[in-house]
């Protein structure tokens, strides 16, 4: 989805990716020759250009509404895995499953520098912030930290922590958050690498998953013994720890913009299913809403609003909106769907997603 939500990009079996204008519904753009297994491909900011990584090895920059391709660019050495448009959408970035890292001018084509960083394990890509984050594939304890305009490497983080499980970085480019097995979290100042904001080894249980809020102000640690950690920015200290009794995995949570509500679904038995929204300050559930079948659930940037997808067999699906204050259902309609991905039997990844306030994108046949 571009950052204004203007439009939405979908990757489908038939070996295309569509370009949808979310206020119309209209099909803007398809694009041919796509990865069967995920597309590498960049909305622009307002929505007006896409970069794709076809299978051909091909590097390409469409204009949306024209339909047209403006740049067709050729990586000779191996399949890309990762592409990015910069802040200012004069720069497209793209990243070989080598390790070779390009910089290109999304007018000319000219390659404008190119950076080795070896294969990677993982990768955080951050336009609005022209910064690209990874792990080395053989040092998983190294994390990299490139400039998106330039290719230039800004700085190699040594993190304490062996097997880096998850990293992020904050939406202004501030700070980067790495996560390991061996229980060791580190928040790096991405400006002055010797600058740690952070830096703990937690006592009970790993790391599985991260999530910064969109103000930066939050980030929330997910432990494999079921409890999310809230660490403030500002006081550099953790503020609350959320036990998750029931959830299947703190894996699957996500929080408001301002970080002060997280949602997260859980699952009592093979056959039930819940979601609750907490007050992440007190720790009060909010509300909770059980379910007889898997479900995928979002929350709105705000944390006023719900959307649960709930399975029904394999082919129907109902779809809800929920209001956190009152707990009432305020809108609700059924649908087909197909291709359901769900963990654990229970808990599926997010088929539905919020827009904002009043949009939601829902993934249906």
């Amino acid at each position: 989805v571009s950052s204004d939500g203007g439009r939405i990009a979908s990757e489908s079996q038939d070996g295309t990716v569509r370009i949808w204008d979310s206020t119309s519904g209209e099909c803007e753009l398809i694009v041919d020759g796509v990865f069967d297994h995920g597309t590498p491909l960049c909305l622009s900011a307002d929505g007006s250009h896409a970069v794709f990584a076809l299978i051909d090895k091909t590097i390409r920059l469409w204009d949306i509404a024209s339909s047209r391709c403006l740049l067709s660019l050729r990586e000779q050495e191996d399949c890309v895995c990762a592409v990015s448009l910069s802040a200012n959408d004069t720069t497209i970035v793209s990243i070989c499953k080598g390790g070779t890292v390009r910089v290109w001018d999304a007018v000319s084509g000219n390659c404008l520098a190119t950076s080795q960083c070896g294969s990677f394990h993982k990768v955080w890509l951050s336009p609005c912030c022209n910064r690209v984050v990874l792990t080395d594939f053989f040092q998983w304890s190294v994390i990299k930290l490139y400039d998106l305009a330039s290719g230039e490497l800004l700085q190699v983080l040594p993190s304490k922590g062996d097997n880096i499980q998850s990293i992020c970085m904050s939406a202004d480019g501030r700070f980067v958050v790495s996560g390991s097995w061996d229980k060791n979290i580190k928040i790096w100042d991405a400006r002055h690498s010797t600058e740690g904001l952070y830096d703990c080894k937690a006592p009970d249980s790993s790391i599985t998953n991260m999530v910064v809020s969109s103000s930066g102000g939050r980030i929330f640690f997910g432990y494999q013994n079921r409890t999310i950690k809230v660490f403030d920015v500002q006081s550099r200290e953790i503020i609350q720890t959320l036990s998750m009794i029931n959830d299947v995995e703190v894996a699957q949570f996500c929080v408001s913009a301002d970080g002060t509500r997280l949602l997260s679904p859980g699952r009592e038995n093979d056959k039930s299913t819940f979601f609750r929204v907490l007050d992440v300050a007190t720790g009060e559930c909010l509300m909770v809403q059980k379910f007889p079948s898997k479900l995928s659930v979002d929350m709105s940037s705000d944390g006023r609003l719900v959307v649960s997808l709930l399975s029904h067999s394999h082919d129907s699906h109902t779809t809800q909106i929920w209001d956190v204050a009152s707990g009432q259902c305020l809108q609700s309609w059924q649908d087909s769907c197909y291709g359901t991905s769900w963990l654990n039997g229970a808990i599926a990844k997010p088929l539905c997603l919020f827009l904002d306030s009043s949009r939601l994108v829902t993934v249906s046949q």
